[in-house]
This record gives C-alpha cells, sequence and structure tokens, in this order.
C-alpha cells in the first residue's frame, strides 16, 4: 500500500485525528487506511464472532470513509480482531508497507493527568515508519 495508517477506537477525538490525515494524504497524494481493532479476550479465540464490536466498528470505518470523501481523498478500511491493539496496528503498518501512522493519544480528563497509552506508547516503539501522535487541545472549564 504505501500510505497512511489511521487506527480508529471511537473515541473523542477520532474526527480530529481523521482530518489531519485527510490534510496529510492530500499534501502528501497518499492513500489513507483507516483501521479499527477489536481487541479480543484470551477467554476466546482470536477469530471469534463479536456482532456487537464487529459492528461499533464498522460504524467507525464508516464515519472515516465519509469524511475522507468529504475531503477528497482516497481511502480504504480494514477491521481487524487481535489480543493486543498495538501489535496489531504495528503488524498491519508493516504489512501495508505504512510510510505514515497517525494515531490519537487523550488526556484523563478525570484526574487531570497525561499519559501515553499503552496502544500509542506501544506504536510509538515499535512501528517501522513514522508516527505522528494528535493530542486533542485540553479545555478550560
Amino acid at each position: 500500500m504505501s500510505g497512511i495508517l489511521v487506527p480508529l477506537g471511537g473515541a473523542e477525538d477520532d474526527d480530529e485525528v481523521i482530518r489531519l490525515a485527510c490534510l496529510l494524504a492530500r499534501q502528501t497524494h497518499s492513500r489513507l487506511l483507516f483501521l479499527h481493532v477489536i481487541k479480543v479476550p484470551r477467554i476466546l479465540a482470536v477469530d471469534a464472532e463479536l456482532p456487537v464490536q464487529t459492528n461499533r466498528g464498522d460504524q467507525i470505518l464508516l464515519h472515516a470513509e465519509e469524511e475522507a470523501r468529504r475531503h477528497h481523498v482516497d481511502a480504504d478500511t480494514a477491521l481487524a480482531q487481535a489480543r493486543e491493539i498495538g501489535s496489531a496496528i504495528v503488524n498491519e503498518a508493516v504489512d501495508r508497507d505504512a510510510e505514515l501512522v497517525v494515531i490519537g493519544i487523550d488526556p484523563d480528563r478525570k484526574t487531570g493527568t497525561f499519559h501515553v497509552g499503552e496502544t500509542a506508547s506501544y506504536v510509538l516503539e515499535h512501528a517501522p515508519c513514522a508516527v505522528i501522535a494528535h493530542r486533542q487541545a485540553l479545555t478550560r472549564g
């Protein structure tokens, strides 16, 4: 593929991540791949049917695809199931020969603390390509 991989989890800042990825794709004439990974509990087979999670993932990807179309950017979508989300994202980046991963990170708004989560940390450390981590602006109350 050689494009921009955009993992989406249905978080509050997904729309900002999608817009950023679309802007980058237009500037670099790249194709986007929106990815949603369903984390499968260890008590189930990794390929177990999870209709509720699959439906939610499909809705997230459909929304991303619609946004890409609005921005006149070519995009594909992929839905995956895995034990660990971070390693699934990195594996997808390798398999698709991605040149960039754009991932959202979000501060813990309840405690006011900030840390890069487990998934984003894994991707930042292990992705074979460039990674842009987007943090949503902090709202002032």
